[in-house]
């Protein structure tokens, strides 16, 4: 998963294309299967269960610096903190589709999406009445790790081949 966008402001929507779609791109993704079917095979053979995070919503602006009413002016906000749960679903499309093939290919993979969690409805908010969900516009903040905690947490006896 890419960046929407960094400090100094949001990318344009052909640079994001060019990141996801682009024949550079699918390079990269097929890479990264290979090199994570390499390790997870290596693991498994070893005996150890892997988790994987599917990715988190990303977002064009960066909540530390957008969130306050002073910083409405300031260009590197206009990427706002919220997007379309759809818009952001099939962005995250391509890296789905190689944990659902990775998953295939190792049945012992546990894939872990925290994306319900952090984007229960539409839009998806980088920042809610309960708190900041991220620092900047891709990493969790301190407040969402606390949320996710007990969502992992119920992972654990799946991955360690128990139950509570």
């Amino acid at each position: 998963m890419h960046r929407l966008g960094d400090q100094w402001g949001s990318f344009t929507a052909e640079h994001i294309a060019d990141l996801t779609t682009s024949a550079q791109a699918e390079t990269y993704r097929r890479q990264a299967y290979d090199e994570a079917a390499e390790l997870i095979s290596e693991l498994s053979r070893n005996g150890v269960r892997v988790i994987i995070e599917a990715p988190a919503p990303v977002f064009k602006a960066h909540a530390y610096r957008c969130s306050d009413w002073f910083n409405a002016g300031n260009p590197s906000c206009r990427g706002g903190l919220s997007l379309g749960r759809t818009e952001l679903l099939g962005y995250r499309k391509p890296v789905m589709n190689s944990l659902a093939a990775l998953s295939s290919a190792f049945p012992n993979l546990i894939v872990w999406d925290p994306f319900p969690i952090l984007c229960p409805q539409d839009p998806c908010q980088a920042v809610t009445e309960a708190g900041p969900l991220f620092f900047d516009g891709d990493h969790l903040s301190g407040f969402s790790n606390r949320l996710l905690y007990p969502h992992f947490l119920q992972l654990l006896p799946q991955a360690w081949g128990t139950a509570r």
